[in-house]
């Protein structure tokens, strides 16, 4: 009798181990899930860490762009600004040769003016000297 007491006190012993073995390795699986996740979050953190600094990068990259597009615009206007005198002042050389070429032919229609009065001076001087003569 005392036996069989101590066979079963030796399963209940038995189930206790079976027992005890199973919440450790629940427990054992449990804290490897746990360690799983906690490295899968250190690596997403690591990835979303990376991908920051890398649309920072482009951040960086795109202010540049757009400074150099600022520049480049700035330099069109310059040259459209350059252009746009370069024809005024070239549609004012036109108006300056015109009245250049104004003023020559007055000054020619001058010219010719006091050679016609000097030759009627010249000729009433001789018709006057004529005259006198007579």
């Amino acid at each position: 009798h005392q036996s069989i007491e101590m066979c079963n006190s030796a399963n209940v012993h038995d189930d206790d181990l079976d027992t005890a073995a199973a919440s450790a390795s629940t427990a054992e699986s449990q804290a490897l899930r746990e360690q799983e996740i906690v490295e899968r979050l250190d690596h997403e953190e690591q990835a979303d860490m990376r991908a920051a600094e890398e649309v920072h990068c482009w951040g960086t990259i795109l202010a540049e762009v757009q400074a150099q597009v600022d520049c480049r615009d700035d330099a069109i206007r310059d040259l459209e600004a350059a252009r746009d005198q370069e024809v005024s002042t070239r549609e004012e050389l036109v108006d300056y040769g015109d009245a250049a070429a104004l003023h020559n032919e007055a000054v020619g229609e001058l010219v010719a003016e006091i050679a016609e009065a000097r030759r009627a001076a010249a000729e009433a001087d001789s018709l006057f000297a004529v005259g006198r003569a007579t």
